[in-house]
């Protein structure tokens, strides 16, 4: 077995054999080869049920903006057509309500990790690097399908406009990122 080099904590490393694909946002701060395995599982999830990978990268950010509860799901509209339910999904109202649900629950993370003095500048890598690695594996084919780039752009725009500074930084940062 191959060993790869030390995570974060300098202690334990990480056994490239033994790497799952978790959540996108649950990669930031790990071994880059962890992401690059996460996003192609994110694809392969894209390429069965579009809309619903659209929103899990939704939620994807949502996470890394310092609301970890915040959840997106295809039985959040009240409508079929993947169309639809990315019209109805969305949207500014959806990212306000995640905010105030998590407001009202207090589940969030503060400082949001951007803003975070310790760890921020390494979040802000990670979600570049992220971007980064998506769009070199989905230039061929996925860039410009039509339906993944547009709607999480509108996703990010949602965000960059919210009143909760973590999300409106994570979307604004995001945005960047993708020019």
């Amino acid at each position: 077995r191959r060993k790869s080099g030390a995570q974060l904590d300098g202690d334990a490393e990480v056994d490239e054999f033994d790497l799952k694909p978790r959540r996108l946002e649950q990669c930031f701060g790990e071994n880059p080869l962890l992401l690059s395995i996460s996003i192609d599982s994110f694809l392969e999830r894209y390429s069965a049920d579009g809309a619903a990978a659209v929103l899990e990268l939704a939620t994807s950010l949502m996470n890394a903006s310092g609301l970890p509860d915040a959840s997106l799901t295809i039985a959040d509209a009240d409508v079929d057509d993947e169309e639809e339910v990315l019209e109805a999904l969305i949207t500014n109202n959806t990212c306000e309500r995640l905010v105030d649900e998590a407001q009202e629950r207090m589940i969030f993370v503060e400082p949001y990790p951007l803003a975070d003095k310790k760890t921020g500048k390494r979040h802000l890598k990670d979600l570049t690097a992220l971007w980064r690695q998506l769009i070199d594996k989905t230039q061929h084919e996925v860039l410009f399908d039509g339906v993944l780039f547009p709607w999480v752009i509108e996703w990010m725009c949602a965000m960059s406009q919210s009143r909760h500074r973590g999300v409106r930084h994570t979307g604004t940062e995001a945005g960047m990122a993708l020019m």
